[in-house]
């Protein structure tokens, strides 16, 4: 009996001391569990939010999102937006921010557009670090306001220097909630931001909301960097925490499991064993010795029963997370490769402009998509024969070779270069391009696009720009020239009228005068290039024009030439001054003569043309509409391309000297771009000259011409007011008229003007310059006007510009004598003036 108890109260102890250990030794295997599933935890947080980053990465770095932002085209925006969204369904919203944290657009639409959010960390945090930031746990004022985190990085400039913007996606804490519960870890799994808030959670009610104190020092470790695992007493209960960081984030796992909860099973199967072994060894000591020997076997076996029991238990835990784990990842690589497909097809073969991947060692085409093979003109079977120096005009295939083979540059670099089509057409193209790995290839994907119409219209309104500004030079010089001339003419005309001057002195004098009136001749030359000669416009049928010309147009060209002309039937009605017309044509047929020594076929054509919206596109100055085509082309040497770049220029001429002016084209170009039209050339060396001109059609009927006579020098007795700045121009037409019998009164400005029209209230006449300094001649004939309407006005100036126009002049609507003119002229205007009613 005292045996019994001896080995019952030693074996109690035994018992004692074995449940201790077991505890023990349980405990740190639960510590070791919880740890590793805090770390797979993380590992899986980490790539949830690197799945969202990565879709933001790709459209940040689409060529066509840089632009778009670039322009601020927010229509163009909110498509690459939507991609976002269709990319990753964990996403709230997508959208777009100024530097200064403006939101400009967002998808879905949303009423907070123009909001600031520069208040935000994710803010903060992208524009201090300029490089993707993912955010504290906030509740977004977008929708329900649900609680997200938002994924943020700075858009790059054209250049990769410095962010030009914000582009930022809100992932939604519900989604990532859901899949965490989805994995029955029970309630006590937290995702903890960096503030210490709760973003998800198997505990709903933590949701949003500072973790428990209990669980700080684990969470402060885990946001330290350090994972591990440790025991937490609490209020009432003790947990075993395990604890990690998510890699690349300022997150933390922290993974709480009740001791008592985690322990429980193991403890009731060890108390089991040893209630089993007390069991049988009262068995022994009642039945006999020998069973003392069994009870201790079947206690280690038992015991070694538990252990493999524990181990398979382990192991069937393990390799059920292991296959979730694999099957997840399994699942995620496919959605990433169907979203990389549609992707592929939304990027490359949906893109307007063409594209290609081709191989970086031969340069062979890989793959085209559909924009390429129209543009192009080749099948896709074709581009597969083809590399992409096939594509290129044959000068410039070793620039390309040097360029390809060349480091590679900076992705997203744009170039320029010539392409060629398979119909041989050569294609201003910008290139951009990227290196990309083509079914195991080293390659680069290329983004086309076609510039060739662009580079035309800058050359076309680079052009425009020149010749105007050519054009205000020309005539500046005219006006200056046009009063010296005044001068010079007018005193030649009086000195020639003097009956005292004969013989070689009056010789001498016509020379100056000829002289003069070639000079003249030159500077109306220059007005019409600068479209700032008066013109008296009319309806002109261009047909009687040309028709009337004919014969004249034959003894010019000469006999070897041939004239030919190709009139249209109907032709329409143009609106033009009648003798700037006939200027034009024999200008051009001047040209024409001079282009074909050896004699050759000079044709003019007119014809009713309506120039549409898509020639207006291509043509800078050229506005859409109804016009009469003029067309006189040669069969001579033509020009090449310097030539025809500088063909309208004044002064510019490819004759021998004192062959030509250089003026006669300048001159055309003048008169039709005054005329309200247009003048194209087109001519090749050897292939001969085509000049077409476009005039405005109208639908009036043609203007009668009007007969004018030689008349005598007329005179008067009247009183006239000449206001005139040049002051020698103003002395010779006072004295001009003073000796045809007017009493003249001079002012040399307007203020002079009307001081001398108070003192003289019975002026007849005011003859005024135009343009002169202070007040002009329209401003001082209007107070003197209003003073005494029957006051008769006369304008004359050297240079009439958009002033002259603005007056109405150029309808009629004022008398206008256009320097340099003629003393007879002047006396003619004057008395036609005071004699009209």
């Amino acid at each position: 009996g005292a045996l019994a108890a001896l080995f019952i109260l030693s074996l109690a102890g035994a018992s004692l001391w074995m449940d201790v250990k077991a505890r023990q030794v349980i405990e740190e295997q639960e510590l070791e569990r919880v740890r590793a599933r805090a770390e797979t935890l993380a590992s899986l947080i980490e790539r949830e939010l690197q799945h969202a980053q990565t879709v933001l990465t790709s459209i940040e770095e689409r060529t066509l999102f840089r632009e778009a932002w670039a322009r601020r085209d927010m229509n163009a925006i909110a498509r690459h937006l939507r991609d976002i969204l269709t990319l990753d369904h964990s996403l709230f919203f997508s959208s777009v921010y100024e530097l200064d944290g403006t939101l400009r657009a967002i998808a879905p639409p949303d009423r907070i557009v123009g909001w600031s959010f520069a208040y935000r960390d994710w803010y903060r945090g992208v524009t201090s670090r300029k490089r993707p930031y993912i955010s504290e746990v906030y509740a977004t004022a977008v929708g329900s306001r649900p609680l997200v985190v938002a994924i943020a990085m700075p858009i790059q400039g054209q250049e990769q220097k410095e962010p030009v913007g914000l582009l930022m996606a809100a992932y939604t804490l519900e989604n990532l909630t859901e899949k965490l519960r989805s994995l029955h870890l029970g309630d006590g799994l937290y995702v903890v931001d960096q503030r210490g808030v709760v973003a998800a959670s198997t505990n709903l009610d933590g949701l949003g909301k500072p973790l428990p104190d209990s669980l700080q020092a684990p969470l402060q470790a885990a946001l330290r960097g350090e994972k591990g695992s440790l025991r937490v007493r609490g209020p009432e209960e003790n947990w075993l925490v395990g604890y990690a960081p998510v890699p690349g984030l300022e997150w933390a796992i922290v993974y709480p499991r009740l001791a008592a909860e985690s322990i429980r099973p193991a403890l009731l199967l060890r108390r089991f064993g040893v209630a089993a072994a007390g069991f049988l060894a009262l068995i022994y000591l009642v039945t006999t010795g020998m069973a003392l020997g069994l009870v201790r076997k079947q206690s280690a076996l038992l015991a070694v029963n538990q252990s493999l029991n524990q181990s398979l238990q382990e192991m069937q835990g393990k390799l059920e997370s292991l296959v979730r784990d694999r099957t997840e990842e399994l699942l995620k690589a496919n959605r990433a490769l169907r979203e990389s497909e549609q992707q592929y097809r939304l990027l490359f073969e949906g893109n307007p402009h063409p594209m290609w991947v081709y191989d970086r060692q031969t340069l062979a085409f890989l793959a085209v998509n559909e924009a390429a093979v129209k543009h192009y003109g080749y099948s896709r079977e074709e581009f597969r024969n083809l590399t992409i120096k096939d594509i290129r005009p044959q000068e410039e295939v070793p620039a390309l070779e040097a360029h390809v083979f060349a480091p590679a540059a900076a992705p997203g670099v744009t170039t320029e270069w010539k392409h060629k089509k398979r119909d041989g057409t050569v294609l201003n193209v910008e290139i951009t391009s990227r290196e990309v790995t083509w079914q195991g290839r080293a390659a680069k994907l290329v983004l086309a696009v076609d510039v060739t119409e662009r580079r035309m219209l800058e050359k076309q309104l680079q052009q425009a720009q020149k010749m105007e500004a050519v054009g205000h030079l020309a005539g500046g010089v005219a006006h200056d020239f046009n009063n010296l001339l005044g001068v010079i003419l007018g005193y030649s005309e009086l000195l020639l009228a003097n009956p005292a001057i004969q013989g070689a002195p009056h010789n001498q004098l016509l020379e100056i005068k000829k002289a003069g009136e070639r000079a003249a001749n030159l500077t109306r030359q220059l007005l019409a290039f600068s479209r700032k000669q008066i013109i008296e416009p009319v309806v002109l049928d261009l047909n009687s024009l040309i028709a009337d010309m004919s014969k004249l147009l034959r003894r010019l060209i000469g006999e070897d030439i041939e004239l030919v002309t190709a009139l249209a039937p109907n032709l329409g009605r143009v609106k033009a001054d009648h003798g700037q017309v006939e200027q034009v044509i024999m200008n051009l047929a001047v040209n024409a003569r001079d282009a074909m020594p050896h004699g050759g076929r000079l044709t003019i054509e007119t014809a009713n043309v309506d120039l549409d919206a898509e020639y207006a596109r291509k043509h800078v100055t050229v506005q859409p509409g109804p016009y009469v085509l003029l067309a006189v082309s040669d069969t001579g040497v033509g020009m090449d391309e310097a030539t025809l770049a500088r063909i309208f220029e004044p002064f510019f001429t490819t004759k021998e000297a004192g062959k030509g002016t250089g003026l006669g084209l300048s001159t055309v170009y003048g008169i039709v771009k005054q005329s309200g039209g247009n003048i194209w050339v087109y001519s090749e060396p050897g292939r001969g000259t085509t000049f077409k001109i476009y005039l405005p059609r109208v639908t009036m009927p043609v203007t009668a011409q009007r007969a004018v006579e030689k008349a005598a020098t007329p005179g008067g007795n009247e009183t006239l007011l000449v206001v005139e700045d040049a002051e020698a121009m103003r002395k010779m037409s006072c004295e001009f008229l003073a000796s045809r019998g007017y009493t003249v009164l001079e002012a040399n400005n307007g203020a002079d003007a009307l001081a001398l029209a108070e003192k003289h209230p019975h002026i007849h006449m005011l003859i005024a310059d135009l343009v002169m300094p202070g007040m002009n001649g329209r401003e001082l004939a209007q107070q003197l006007c209003a003073r005494n309407p029957r006051l008769r006005v006369l304008y004359v100036s050297g240079y009439t510009g958009d002033a002259v126009v603005r007056m109405g002049i150029l309808e009629g609507a004022a008398a206008f004598l256009q320097k340099p003119f003629t003393l007879h002229g002047l006396a003619c205007k004057v008395r036609e003036i005071l004699d009209a009613q």
